[in-house]
């Protein structure tokens, strides 16, 4: 395993990813192919193979000038190989990192080291090493060697680019927009310098390096860590495997989804955070099919009657899909169940079971802060002059996020009088949970 890259910290004590990135303690769980299938990605790499051709270019008992290549043979390299002394620099570093070349300092000479012989024909433990190690040195090393070979020493990317594999990461394969990854490494390698600073270093930056995101990334796709899809990057699977590795050595819980034989329902619930919804419909239909309706909707009727308002608004979006009407009559008592069940079973929901639909809904969206969401999903559900009696439906209900909701409508309604109205009937919520 390679070194905790994403850890910037140098003190004793043991890093928290958690509290470094405000993240929770466990993310949603993921779908990663078999190791084997990994490795045999990995050893694909044109970054590596470059790597390797360098290394076992290098033969034995080179003779080494201070650590690198004499100008000759740097000469020689980009003669023979076309590597021009940049990508020989970032090269270099990397093959000394994977030990792919071996230094005797007392004769100053340069060979090719015994791990070259493991790459790309190693074990699959070996392969996913070498290639941990890789995107170690390019996410911690590539810009800052690039600042070092040019002498630009003003911008800062500590961190820079460990907060943007972060982003990625939580966006699994959704992606995330370049120009917003492009962003945040901005701010954050300008951040604490004074504007005028930036506004002189960053101009020279990208005239001789580029963008410092998409040169990254780039960089990362070319190891084979990253994939631009239209505008938008995202990580591979090899990728998510090695930050995930990454995650759980900083504390963070990463489950990882079993065969969809062994899925339960609620191992299928908890994918809903992190799949997109092409996965997710893929997941879904391929439980579903080795299980009877019957048995499909009573696993999932009982992970909603325990879970969150996520997972009842999930479990039950498939169930009622199914053609199981007994299972949907057996929770007609349970509460949080009870209108989900009056939908399902033709029945005429009543305006409290409307009320806690709406609630869960809203209790679920993925932005509590997005103004137009909020409003879109809560005009859809209630009629143009049904606000009110809605309101004093759900400041009624015994639903543990009734009052967070009507403050978040409160909050971020855009229309003001349907806004002063949520306020008004969360300000009675909080005073009737705190009698």
């Amino acid at each position: 395993m390679a070194d905790d890259f994403l850890n910037d910290s140098t003190d004793e004590h043991q890093y928290d990813l958690a509290e470094a990135f405000g993240l929770p303690d466990q993310l949603p769980p993921l779908r990663l192919p078999p190791e084997p299938e990994l490795a045999a990605v990995a050893r694909t790499s044109a970054l590596l193979g470059r790597a390797r051709l360098l290394a076992g270019w290098i033969g034995e008992a080179r003779q080494a000038a201070d650590g690198y290549l004499t100008a000759q043979d740097s000469a020689a390299v980009t003669a023979e190989l076309g590597l021009d002394a940049t990508e020989q620099a970032h090269l270099w570093q990397l093959v000394e990192i994977l030990g792919f070349v071996e230094f005797d300092e007392d004769a100053d000479t340069v060979s090719t080291g015994a791990p070259i012989d493991e790459w790309p024909d190693g074990t699959d433990a070996e392969v996913l090493e070498i290639w941990d190690a890789a995107l170690g040195h390019v996410v911690a090393d590539y810009l800052p060697l690039e600042a070092e070979l040019d002498g630009d020493t003003a911008l800062v990317f500590d961190g820079a680019a460990g907060a943007a594999i972060v982003g990625l990461f939580l966006a699994g394969s959704a992606g995330v927009p370049l120009d917003e990854v492009a962003e945040l490494m901005v701010e954050i390698a300008s951040g604490e310098l004074p504007p005028e600073v930036v506004e002189k270093e960053w101009p020279s930056w990208l005239d001789k390096h580029g963008e410092p995101a998409g040169e990254l990334l780039r960089r990362m796709a070319d190891l084979g860590a990253a994939e631009f899809v239209d505008e938008d990057v995202r990580l591979t699977p090899l990728g998510m495997y090695v930050f995930r590795n990454q995650m759980q050595a900083g504390g963070i819980t990463v489950p990882l989804l079993p065969p969809v034989e062994e899925m339960t329902a609620a191992d299928l619930v908890a994918a809903a955070e992190g799949f997109t919804t092409e996965e997710l419909a893929a997941e879904g239909e391929a439980w579903l099919a080795l299980r009877s309706p019957e048995d499909a909707a009573r696993d999932l009727l009982a992970v909603a009657a325990d879970g969150d308002p996520t997972d009842r608004v999930f479990a039950t979006s498939i169930a009622t899909q199914l053609d199981a009407p007994h299972q949907w009559r057996q929770v007609l008592d349970h509460p949080a169940l009870r209108p989900y069940a009056k939908v399902a079973l033709g029945e005429t929901p009543e305006l409290p079971d409307l009320a806690w639909l709406l609630t869960d809904l809203l209790a679920a969206i993925d932005d509590p802060e997005d103004a137009d969401g909020i409003a879109a999903q809560f005009n859809e559900a209630v009629p143009a002059g049904q606000e009110e009696p809605m309101f004093d439906a759900m400041w009624r209900l015994p639903h543990p996020d009734a009052s967070d909701v009507l403050e978040m409508i409160g909050e971020h309604h855009p229309d003001k009088a349907t806004a002063k109205a949520a306020r008004k009937a969360a300000h009675k919520a909080a005073s009737r949970h705190n009698t």
